[in-house]
């Protein structure tokens, strides 16, 4: 998709904030109407707020990651599509964000966009970033994967069977 609508905004580029001015800044310059995504509940579906709402949402996800004391950081991860004019808001949680070393892309904690997504383009989203099936020959043949103990030897059970 181009680089318009909300998929095309949810792919395209962001621009990450580094200090937490810079995300007090965003929350006080929201304007307009917003549709909201608590996209780490997959249940949770689509939802008008106003600017207002979006600010104060910003604000109690930033007390929430602050009262966590989470070494230095102060805030969620936040990239913005224009952040001197605001379109597209992704949010993620410092927690789920793992390594830097990881393979994957997190998933988003909460999307705020002036575009509505779709119905369809909601369901390909969670889909992305839904769990891998599992898969492997132990899978295949006991229905789970086998667990390693500490001394390595397999453990069906998860004790060690010594």
């Amino acid at each position: 998709m181009s680089g318009r609508g909300y998929t095309g905004w949810f792919d395209g580029r962001l621009v990450g904030l580094m200090s937490e001015a810079d995300y007090d800044r965003l929350a006080a310059r929201l304007a307009g109407a917003w549709i909201g995504l608590h996209f780490a509940d997959p249940t949770a579906q689509p939802a008008s707020m106003t600017a207002t709402d979006v600010a104060a949402r910003l604000v109690r996800l930033k007390e929430e990651v602050a009262a966590r004391k989470l070494l230095s950081v102060a805030f969620p991860f936040t990239y913005v599509r224009d952040p001197d004019a605001p379109t597209m808001i992704k949010l993620y949680d410092p927690r789920a964000c793992g390594s830097g070393c990881s393979t994957s892309s997190p998933q988003p904690w909460w999307v705020f966009s002036t575009v509505a997504p779709s119905g369809a383009e909601v369901a390909d989203l969670r889909r992305r970033f839904a769990p891998p099936a599992p898969s492997g020959f132990f899978t295949r043949l006991f229905g789970r994967r086998p667990r390693l103990s500490a001394t390595m030897s397999l453990s069906w059970n998860g004790t060690n069977d010594r």
